[in-house]
């Protein structure tokens, strides 16, 4: 080989590993929606969302790329107290199901700039708490405890008017336990 070859070579190897330190590469996996966020200059905030699987480019000095799941997520939160109409105390789980709405995590991104994990530990989990105890607050004890479905689907329709339009929930439980009292 000669030296211009090796030389060329050389180069070549040389462009292609400096390419590679500031050209990123995520896999987008089915039945999530990737999005392209730019972190410098003038169109900082969410780049055109592009909502397909497979490979995404980017450059990591510039722009970062983050991916979120759209089929059904379930969620749990630990028991706490609420009061019902008239002070008595009911223990709630809360437990639901929930999907993202696929056309809209870019405008939610831009609004809580925050992953999934941290939107169902704050905005998600907040939201819950304060339709759990307003809706309860509208029951009395004996009509949470004979009509438990029409409490949860009252607590349901309150938190879908609650998360819209980023996140509709499909399911929901508030597992519902009465004062020891009340037994």
């Amino acid at each position: 080989m000669s030296f211009k070859t090796k030389l060329l070579l050389g180069a070549v190897a040389f462009v292609l590993l400096l390419s590679s330190l500031f050209v990123g590469c995520e896999r987008i996996d089915a039945g999530h929606v990737g999005i392209k966020v730019n972190m410098t200059g003038g169109n900082q905030g969410v780049a055109k969302t592009e909502y397909v699987t497979g490979f995404c480019f980017y450059w990591r000095l510039a722009q970062k790329v983050y991916e979120f799941p759209t089929y059904q997520q379930h969620k749990e939160y630990d028991p706490y107290d609420v009061p019902a109409k008239g002070g008595t105390v009911f223990t709630v789980h809360p437990t639901f199901n929930y999907n993202l709405n696929a056309g809209e995590v870019g405008a939610m991104f831009q609004r809580y700039r925050l992953s999934l994990g941290n939107l169902e530990n704050g905005f998600i989990k907040n939201s819950m708490t304060t339709a759990i105890r307003e809706v309860t607050n509208t029951f009395t004890p004996d009509s949470i405890l004979n009509n438990q479905a029409g409490y949860d689907a009252a607590i349901l329709n309150k938190l879908n008017d609650e998360l819209k339009p980023f996140f509709q929930i499909t399911q929901f439980t508030a597992n519902l336990v009465p004062d020891p009292k009340l037994k």
